[in-house]
């Protein structure tokens, strides 16, 4: 049985300045009907990392379900 994929709209900037890109996104579950948002950053600190973070709520923000960061080095 398949889940189906979600609904999701989005936007990602990029700041040059800081060399990082900035994203927001609204996703709909089609299995549930709920809806969440989104938040994260990608910078880029040199050639060869990635520092990387990304958080999710219930769409009024109230209820934060997940968040993770990391970095990521090119080997």
């Amino acid at each position: 049985m398949s889940l189906g994929s979600p609904d999701r709209t989005g936007t990602a900037t990029y700041d040059e300045d800081t060399k990082t890109w900035h994203t927001k996104a609204k996703t709909r579950y089609l299995t549930t009907g709920e809806t969440t948002v989104s938040e994260g950053t990608a910078k880029m600190v040199d050639d060869n990392t990635l520092e990387w973070q990304h958080a999710e709520w219930d769409s009024w923000k109230l209820k934060k379900y997940f968040e993770m960061k990391g970095t990521s080095r090119r080997k």
